[in-house]
């Protein structure tokens, strides 16, 4: 059942109007084709509805604003040495304070060839299977999970070495990154369960509370697997993305299986989040731009 979540609402009304039609043709008498067409035509609101919400989200701002701090995600399904040189233009465009990336493949010595990279980021390191770089400061990376290929790490921000990051981005301190295995086969509750689970465990070693969890989750916006992460973590697009959102397949998109949330207990404020085209592999990736959280929105 778990399949029917990757079927887009636009494709459910393609198949409600086809239906409608097929249905009609086999009546003899005007009427009862009328009638026919006006019951499919109501029974393609939900579709609709569900797809200017969760989808193309028309009432959503602007999604190109620059926050305090600009956190840029990318699965790059481990790139060649060419397109790890290639990417590097698409990714310098974005000016990102903090880059997460998903399989970098041979992009770290690749970067460290260049003289480019460097003189953007003071701090950049790789945890398999994530790349992680900074603008200011500098930043540790620890396991947190490869149980069942559920991959995740966690970002602890020196908070005297990067005051842009600490100061102005509204106190980001920690990030939970996550690549979630690609088989659509797998129960997908079981493993964001298994996620928190790790993310549980980690903080009661350390402290608790992520400001951000972005990745590849592989699940839809209508997977009942999402609702794991509790009311304590928002879906960013849902607040202030713009446009579709879709991040998968990079050519034609039309499913948003890469997604940021938010931790409101925290003090970091979502300013947009937007897509963005890396040229290469077979994702889109995403743009989230932070701000200091004002006083009155932790009332």
């Amino acid at each position: 059942m778990q399949m029917l979540a990757w079927i887009p609402e636009w494709a459910s009304a393609l198949a409600i109007v086809a239906l409608g039609l097929i249905v009609a043709a086999c009546w003899r008498t005007r009427r009862a084709r009328v009638a026919t067409l006006c019951l499919f035509l109501l029974l393609l609101t939900g579709p609709l509805v569900g797809s200017s919400v969760r989808e193309f989200r028309w009432f959503a701002g602007a999604g190109d604003r620059r926050g305090d701090v600009r956190v840029v995600f990318l699965n790059a399904q481990d790139p060649t040495a060419v397109d790890s040189r290639r990417l590097w233009t698409e990714i310098a465009d974005l000016e990102p304070d903090v880059l997460l990336i998903a399989n970098p493949g041979f992009i770290a010595p690749e970067w460290r060839r260049m003289d480019a990279p460097d003189a953007v980021f003071t701090s950049m390191k790789w945890l398999s299977p994530f790349l992680v770089a900074v603008r200011h400061g500098d930043v540790s990376l620890r396991t947190m999970s490869r149980r069942d290929e559920v991959r995740a790490i966690a970002i602890e921000f020196e908070p005297d070495s990067d005051p842009h990051v600490a100061e102005g981005g509204g106190g980001l301190r920690r990030i939970a990154v996550v690549d979630m295995p690609s088989d659509w086969a797998r129960p997908r509750g079981v493993l964001m369960t298994r996620l928190l689970e790790a993310i549980a465990k980690y903080e009661a070693r350390t402290s608790p509370g992520f400001d951000l969890v972005v990745g590849d989750f592989n699940t839809t916006p209508r997977s009942p697997s999402r609702r794991v992460l509790g009311a304590a973590y928002r879906d960013g697009f849902e607040m202030v993305g713009a446009g579709w959102g879709a991040t998968w397949p990079r050519r034609w998109p039309m499913l948003r299986i890469d997604a940021v949330f938010v931790n409101q207990d925290r003090q970091v404020s979502i300013e947009s989040v937007r897509t963005f085209d890396p040229g290469q592999g077979g994702h889109l990736g995403l743009v989230i731009d932070l701000a200091a959280r004002q006083p009155s929105m932790l009332n």
